[in-house]
């Protein structure tokens, strides 16, 4: 049945009486273009007649177009026609042609008539086209109407059908739900009936063989029911409990049982979990724990028929809790005594539980409050937290059951402390970390301890490896020393017993003096090395520090060296410009610096190569140059080049010879004077260059040295001549040394093989000057010179002695000169720094 909407909506669809367009399923673009294509055809065809129509009814073909137009464009459509068709019927076809005016009134008549007519046949159109749509309209409302009526009582008809349809079916329904309510209701009372029947023997099942001691007691306490379980609790057959009461069975509990089962059948109030001590007839004299529940048992009426009762021993438990309190115990003062702490860290809920002893070990500020993993992060020291993270991950990712980790924190008060922990890791079912339980230590002090340990540990490795590579080097350098010794020894005693021999021609004579001098020297040279580095190595070498002018001192220690230089055919230059410069220092002692550096070029310098020495002033510091072009030094060895008995090559093939304790003593004296020493080298066979440099002194305080080495003053010509010289050596050869010595610079020297011997002579001769060595047997030099000092006490002229001796310390030389000796002159000895110092003495006196 059609609504009220639908028929309104019908009737907005149907075509209006009052439109002027195009009639329905026509549009404008249509219209007008079928007007004007008739129009076009209907002037074609007028065209194409007009030889037979001779100017006749020139307008009345153009009617057709305007009908058209009228009839399927509507009014508008038509007027426009006209209006067209008028137009050009007036250019095409009134007189004059092709022109807008209209000269005949009979065509002007003809115009107005076509525009007249075309206009009523528009409107006409227009008309009958409205008529036409408004009885279509009002059939059509009439057919919608209709339409709609039969709807609406089609669907009250309907609707009144399936009302009654819909109250027979409820009715239907109603009866089969009674019908199945019924049925339902007789199933569930069978099924209710079974369930009852199983449940009461599930009941009865569960009652009798549960776990835990069950029984019913009737008001006067005695058993009406019980199961198995407690019967085995009281050690007594179950049938043995049934209308016996508690006192005949359990004489042992009941005074306490009693009391409490009565206030229960009187107040109705249940009590739970009591827990009740005491002993039963099947085990006599054993303590038993019980943990028991009494609830009134009521009937239907509501009124308390009896107990029930719910038991349960407990005795192991509380045996094992209290074992497990007494470990628990042990264990608390086993962490008390260790000083560990306990702990324990749930993952779920992210919470820590520490004991007292691990407050203390991370801070008593965490107390209070919940603990967190992030609490316990920001006490581990940023730098092992890492490690820590990493480690927990690798133990968790291989479900490992354990760990122990040492790790640092921060604690608030002590500052970095060292932490042991170790402990139990426990997953969950999907294997994910749950729980983790542990202690932790405190290692701080067995950390330093196990550091201390190592480090003395190391220090006692490396002070076995020196003292190992001390040894070695020990062995290396007698080995050394022995050879060194030895060769020229070899030399000397050779060449000494070759010059003894007969028929020895001059020149070889000569050579082997040269030899033995040479090689004598060489041995006074390597026994002054060791005393400068036992002096080194016992602090005891000194410098007497004066204002010093070095071009003198540099310029004798290049003379020193140049026989030795020629003698291998290396080119040895001095400065060829040396600088005045002055510093403060020991001029003995700068020359042997000076010395060792150039004799320790040449030495390693091969023939034809050439040394060369430089001295000049840079900034307020002197330098001296020492630059070879031998075999250079290997760029591994140089950090070592200065150290004692180092040698580049220790070998048994080495090319050349030494102790190794040149450089070394360069260095050592070097640093008394407040300098430095160093060396440079390209590497092998490039040479090297040698570079002390030493602090300057004022120019207006310098003066030339005035303790010259004996080298210095080697060639001063000083004469002895009649001068009585006393010579006391208890060695014969060194006596008859030094008596040929002065005896060659005209001195007349007298003898004495000991210090008595000398007593007698200088008490029957005039004596000049003594020359006397300091140890001899019976008496020594010191007490000679008391004694001749004593004896001549206000007589005679003052004792003027040099001690000649191999003591040659500079603790022997203060000695000598502080017991009186004039001058203090070491063995070996130049002859002529002898005479030199003799000439001297003897002018000053």
């Amino acid at each position: 049945m059609q609504t009220a909407d639908e028929c309104r909506a019908a009737r907005l669809e149907a075509p209006r009486s009052d439109h002027v367009g195009p009639g329905p399923g026509k549009t404008w673009p249509h219209a007008y273009g079928l007007s004007i294509a008739v129009m076009l055809v209907i002037v074609l065809v007028r065209f194409s007649l007009e030889p037979w129509l001779d100017g006749n009814a020139p307008l009345l073909a153009l009617l057709l177009p305007v009908a058209i137009a009228a009839a399927y464009g509507g009014l508008w459509a038509g007027i426009f026609t006209t209006c067209l068709c008028g137009f050009l019927g007036l250019v095409l076809f009134l007189s004059p042609l092709g022109s807008l005016h209209v000269d005949s009134l009979a065509d002007q008549a003809r115009l107005a008539l076509f525009v007249i007519t075309g206009l009523g046949i528009s409107v006409l159109n227009e008309r009958a086209r409205r008529a036409r749509e408004a009885a279509v309209s009002r059939d059509l409302e009439a057919r919608i109407r209709a339409e709609a009526e039969v709807r609406r009582r089609n669907a009250e008809l309907e609707r009144s059908i399936a009302e009654r349809a819909a109250a027979l079916e409820a009715s239907e329904r109603e009866v089969m739900a009674s019908l199945r309510v019924a049925r339902r209701a007789e199933e569930a009372l069978r099924e209710s009936e079974a369930v009852a029947r199983r449940q009461l023997a599930e009941l009865e099942a569960t009652y009798a063989a549960a776990p835990i001691g069950l029984c019913v007691l009737d008001r006067e306490l005695r058993w009406v029911r019980i199961n198995q379980r407690l019967a085995e609790i009281n050690g007594i057959s179950s049938a043995a409990h049934i209308g016996r009461s508690v006192r005949e069975l359990l004489p042992n509990i009941a005074d306490v049982a009693e009391p409490m089962l009565r206030q229960i059948l009187e107040t109705g109030v249940p009590q739970k979990d009591v827990e009740l001590v005491g002993e039963t007839p099947a085990q006599p004299g054993k303590k038993r724990v019980w943990m028991e529940s009494f609830f009134p048992l009521r009937d239907a009426s509501g009124t308390i028929v009896g107990i029930n009762v719910v038991c349960e021993e407990v005795t192991e438990q509380r045996e094992a809790a209290a074992a497990l309190a007494e470990s628990a115990d042990r264990l608390r003062m086993a962490l008390d005594g260790a000083k560990a702490g306990w702990w324990e860290y749930d993952v779920a809920s992210d919470l820590y539980t520490w004991s007292d002893t691990q407050y203390e070990l991370y801070g008593h500020d965490l107390k209070n409050r919940p603990l967190r993993l992030a609490d316990w992060r920001s006490r581990v020291h940023p730098a092992d937290l890492p490690e820590a993270d990493a480690d927990m991950a690798r133990r968790t990712a291989e479900r490992r059951p354990d760990f122990t980790h040492e790790f640092r924190i921060l604690h608030p008060e002590k500052g970095e402390r060292w932490i042991h922990s170790l402990g139990r890791i426990t997953y969950d079912e999907e294997g994910k970390l749950a729980r983790i339980v542990g202690i932790s230590r405190d290692v701080t002090e067995e950390k330093k301890a196990a550091i201390e340990r190592l480090f003395l540990l190391e220090s006692e490795r490396a002070a076995r490896a020196e003292a190992e590579r001390a040894s070695r080097m020990k062995d290396e350098f007698l080995a050394t020393l022995s050879h060194e010794l030895r060769t020229p020894l070899n030399a000397i005693l050779g060449w000494a017993q070759l010059v003894q021999r007969p028929g020895i021609r001059p020149e070889q004579l000569a050579k082997g003096l040269a030899v033995i001098e040479r090689n004598t020297h060489l041995q006074a040279q390597l026994i002054n090395d060791l005393l400068d580095v036992s002096r080194i190595v016992a602090g005891k070498i000194h410098v007497e520090l004066e204002p010093t002018q070095l071009s003198p001192v540099v310029e004798a220690a290049i003379e020193a060296c140049r026989a030795s230089a020629e003698a291998k055919g290396v080119a040895l230059r001095g400065p060829p410009d040396p600088a005045r410069v002055a510093v403060r220092g020991d001029p003995a002692r700068l020359q042997q610096i000076v010395w060792n550096l150039v004799s320790n070029a040449i030495k390693f310098t091969p023939k034809g190569g050439r040394v060369e020495v430089n001295l000049k002033q840079e900034g307020e510091g002197a330098v001296i140059t020492v630059r070879d072009t031998g075999q250079g030094i290997a760029p591994e060895f140089l950090p070592f080049l200065f150290e004692r008995f180092r040698q580049a090559d220790s070998s048994m093939a080495r090319r050349h010879g030494g102790l190794g304790l040149g450089l070394s003593i360069v260095k050592r004296l070097v640093e008394l004077h407040g300098g430095v020493v160093c060396a440079e080298s390209e590497g092998h066979g490039k040479g090297a260059t040698f570079k002390v440099e030493l602090p300057c002194e004022a120019s207006e305080r310098s003066r030339p040295p005035s303790r010259l080495p004996p080298s210095v003053r080697a060639n001063d010509p000083r004469n002895l001549q009649g001068v009585a010289v006393l010579v006391v050596d208890d060695e014969a050869d060194s006596r008859e040394l030094v008596k040929r010595v002065l005896e060659e610079h005209e001195a007349v020297v007298c003898t004495a093989s000991s210090a008595a011997e000398a007593l007698d002579v200088s008490a029957s001769q005039t004596i000049d000057l003594i020359v006397s060595d300091i140890g001899m047997p019976d008496m020594d030099g010191y007490a000679l010179l008391r004694e001749l000092r004593a004896r001549r006490n206000g007589h005679g002229k003052e004792v003027v002695a040099v001690a000649v001796t191999a003591f040659a310390r500079p603790e022997d030389r203060e000695r000598a000169l502080a017991a009186g000796y004039r001058a203090h002159l070491a063995k070996p000895f130049e002859p002529s720094e002898l005479v030199s110092l003799l000439a001297g003495l003897r002018e000053a006196s």
